[in-house]
């Protein structure tokens, strides 16, 4: 179906609504070392349920936000011995593997605050406290403040903002037509290198189906390096040598409820790094502190599912 009229493609919200997603991640990963090459295949599912607590004049919603579980499942080849890790929070686990998986399952069965633009932006989280509480465990009370809320402000971001941005579509604040596009920059981390995000939207057309009238909104994404061309990670002094990293998605956002149905997002990774060493190193170990070529190739699958509660 190509209507010729425009339509507004927002979130629609009201106090007492509630929804879940489940956000999968599925990385394929290839690391070489010069010659050396360990592989990886992770793939890791949130289970969110969404209870909307209050609508603001512009549409924005504030939501309590709570992870019903998460599961993984790593492979891994590190250049003949394999090992597999499994991961549960369903399961009855043992408080070493608890806290082995601790920066996966902190905000499991741990309400926090989210707040959300009528455009699909995750524009802040709060009150997630007891998050922080699981992801240190014991160490919660002997931290030092100001580390303590380090550690929280980077979760915050990297693991509940981020992870919770890729169950919303973000949308244009202006009606739209097919074949429109709009787009949304910015900037974010891969591991200690800052990059530059860049994603074109397009609204391809629309169908009706069992679940409402669904639009079909086409997706493609470039990310650029913009820190310095060598920086210091701690190691050693590493010279970008590659960065390339192109994605393309869909999703089918819902008009009937205003929600996304489904996303599907993939991302290829290419990176090349000459690392060098630090000077003190070289002295002490001349023989193993040698210069090196490290890079990483891989995929990257981002796939959100409606769930029923």
């Amino acid at each position: 179906e190509r209507p010729t009229d425009v339509v507004r493609l927002a979130l629609a919200f009201k106090s007492g609504d509630a929804f879940g997603y489940a956000i999968t991640t599925v990385q394929n990963v290839s690391m070489a070392r010069d010659s050396a090459v360990d592989k990886s295949t992770q793939r890791m599912t949130y289970r969110y349920r969404f209870d909307v607590l209050a609508v603001n004049e512009d549409g924005s919603a504030r939501m309590r936000a709570t992870c019903l579980a998460v599961t993984f499942k790593g492979e891994y080849d590190d250049g003949g011995t394999k090992k597999t890790m499994q991961y549960d929070s369903r399961e009855k686990n043992p408080e070493s593997k608890e806290k082995t998986f601790a920066q996966y399952n902190a905000p499991v069965g741990a309400p926090f605050e989210v707040t959300l633009t009528r455009e699909g932006k995750v524009e802040r989280v709060s009150k997630y406290d007891e998050v922080i509480k699981r992801l240190l465990g014991k160490d919660f009370n002997t931290i030092k403040q100001q580390a303590r809320q380090k550690i929280a402000e980077d979760y915050a971001e990297n693991g509940l903002q981020n992870i919770l941005q890729g169950a919303f579509q973000k949308l244009e604040d202006r009606p739209v037509g097919v074949d429109s596009a709009w787009r949304h920059a910015w900037t974010g981390n891969l591991g200690f290198l800052k990059v530059q995000n860049d994603a074109t939207y397009t609204l391809k057309g629309f169908e009706k189906s069992a679940r409402g009238k669904l639009a079909h909104i086409a997706a493609s994404m470039t990310s650029k390096y913009i820190g310095n061309k060598t920086l210091d990670t701690g190691q050693g002094l590493a010279t970008v040598e590659t960065f390339d990293i192109t994605g393309s998605g869909t999703t089918l956002f819902n008009m009937d409820d205003g929600r996304p149905e489904s996303r599907k997002t993939t991302q290829t990774v290419r990176v090349k790094f000459y690392v060098e060493p630090p000077e003190e190193l070289k002295k002490m170990a001349p023989d193993q502190a040698k210069s090196f070529w490290w890079s990483q190739n891989a995929t990257m699958e981002s796939i959100v599912e409606r769930i029923a509660l």
